[in-house]
């Protein structure tokens, strides 16, 4: 635990009579290690007997709690990114009126359908609406988590997010149970043609609609998986946040040294063991069981989304004079963009985990910095490709035998892909801000802890040797049996005998005439 509350003056005069090193194991304080990154205001004038240097291995980038799900979803977002734009395309690949040719960014539709693929559009709506949501809990709920702030900031968070996941729940409920009604319209037909529709009855014909039922099928699980594991990750996050069954631990809180206990009682006793990190466990298995659902949700209704009947625009020779999707160069420099944002993302956590390398962490940095860039500049240029395209005139008619089809001109997918865009570009930049330079400007002022913290040390700093000097090296046992070292004055635990360990166990001095009892000798060997 972190004790980092007030003293009353007995307990500061009781402080001024440690004087060494050896007093520090009967409930001296000592400083954090460094890497523990504890930052607080310090309280108290303590003798300079009591604090010691932590290890300050320099060599070494401290990653906050949040570098983690921040690289997870700038990871994400340029996946998706990246997806978007293999979706939209057209890559140049279709002929068209003037050979090899790019995508304007606008979609033709019938102006009057309320369908896609025989499905409702308010069904496509309500779970992409479903998957915004759930993504803002999750978001809300992680990095909430990881933040560790207040029990009472904490709490808020979590209920944010659980009402978010509960709205979750019952916009999927409904979505299945559209689903489930519309199931056997699931279809997909040929394209429309315009300026005249050039698919005669005959050829109509030898071209019927597909049924697609079984996607439809999918869609429909995919919502009840969603909702009833948004259903679980709420009232397992309630669960958590009672008072009775806080499983989150004291937080930021101050704590009294005097009485050794959390200023709020939190967690209460309990004859069993493991009992709130199984319970944080839980929770931590359900998030991700509500972000693979949601993924997969939405996944599948943008497959759905394809299976409409598109409107193409094509010349006397049937070729396409006008390709929805977006210009080559957008297409290369978004692709290219999104898999190096994620590639520098995907080091960066291999960094965090593996090595944790200060000139590797600033070397990523600077390539996100370039990254960021990179996503501003595509952004505006997606945009300015955006208004162009809507500058252009819409076709007004497919002249279809016996009337007139009107055609509305959509934009929508595009301005999502945008949107993305600037969304990645918003993660990087402060991410960077957060982990580079906010966190490295903060002072340094000090926690104090007991000594014979039992949290501090199995928070120690675990190195193979270290050469490190202390007198207050003490021998404890992993679950596997293997002996490791631990140093309250360093902070830090060696799984190698530190050089001037002293095992109790052994006398170091001997006086002159004493007994020395050798294991295995039938009595005392008396010397001098």
């Amino acid at each position: 635990f972190l004790f980092s509350g007030y003293f009353s003056p007995s307990t500061s005069s009781t402080m001024e009579e440690f004087r060494g090193p050896e007093e520090l194991e009967f409930g001296g304080y000592v400083e954090p290690p460094s890497h523990l990154n504890k930052k607080a205001t310090k309280v108290g004038d303590f003798p300079a007997e009591l604090r010691t240097v932590p290890d300050y291995d320099y060599s070494l980038f401290r990653y906050s709690k949040l570098a983690l799900p921040f690289l997870l979803l700038i990871m994400i977002t340029a996946a998706v990114l990246a997806g978007l734009t293999f979706w939209q395309g057209p890559w140049g690949f279709e002929r068209g009126e003037n050979g090899l040719q790019g995508g304007t960014p606008r979609d033709f539709a019938l102006e009057d359908a309320d369908t896609e693929g025989g499905l409702d559009e308010e069904l496509r709506n309500l779970r992409i609406a479903q998957f915004v949501i759930g993504f803002f809990g999750l978001l809300i709920a992680v990095f909430g988590i990881r933040l560790n702030p207040k029990p009472a900031l904490l709490r808020i968070l979590l209920i944010v997010a659980a009402v978010l996941f509960i709205a979750v729940f019952v916009l999927a409920i409904i979505s299945g149970i559209l689903g489930i009604d519309q199931l056997y319209r699931a279809q997909e037909c040929a394209d429309w043609t315009m300026p005249s529709n050039n698919f005669k009855p005959v050829e109509a014909a030898l071209r019927p609609c597909e049924s697609r039922e079984q996607l439809a099928v999918t869609g429909i699980v995919a919502d009840w998986f969603l909702a009833f594991m948004a259903l679980f990750a709420a009232v397992a996050m309630l669960f958590t946040i009672g008072k009775k069954t806080w499983a989150w631990g004291p937080g930021r809180i101050s704590v009294q040294k005097s009485v050794l206990k959390p200023t709020i009682d939190y967690p209460p006793p309990s004859p069993f063991m493991h009992v709130h990190e199984t319970r944080r466990l839980i929770v931590w298995v359900l998030l991700f069981l509500v972000a693979c659902a949601l993924l997969i949700d939405f996944v599948v209704a943008m497959l759905l989304h394809e299976n409409r009947s598109a409107v193409l625009q094509v010349d006397s020779r049937g070729l396409r004079t006008e390709q929805s999707g977006w210009p080559v160069r957008n297409n290369r420099f978004r692709a290219a963009l999104s898999v190096f944002i994620f590639g520098v993302a995907a080091l960066m956590l291999v960094d965090l985990i593996a090595s944790k390398r200060r000139w590797i962490a600033y070397t990523l940095a600077v390539l996100f910095v370039f990254g960021a860039i990179g996503c501003i500049i595509m952004f505006a240029m997606d945009i300015d490709d955006i208004n162009d395209a809507d500058d252009l005139p819409c076709p007004p008619t497919i002249n279809f035998g016996t009337g007139n089809l009107d055609i509305d001109c959509r934009q929508w997918q595009f301005g999502a892909t945008a949107a993305v865009e600037f969304m990645l570009f918003i993660f990087v930049l402060v991410f960077i801000i957060y982990e580079f330079i906010v966190r490295v400007n903060v002072t340094l002022d000090t926690y104090y802890f007991y000594a014979d913290s039992e949290w501090l040390r199995l928070n120690s700093l675990f190195v193979d040797t270290t050469d490190r000097e202390a007198y207050d090296w003490k021998k404890f046992t992993m679950e596997t049996g293997r002996f490791y070292y631990y140093s309250p004055t360093l902070g830090i635990s060696t799984r190698t005998r530190p050089k001037n360990y002293v095992d109790p166990d052994m006398p170091t001095a001997m006086p002159m005439g004493g007994p020395m009892i050798v294991d295995g000798a039938g009595g005392p060997l008396v010397v001098g």
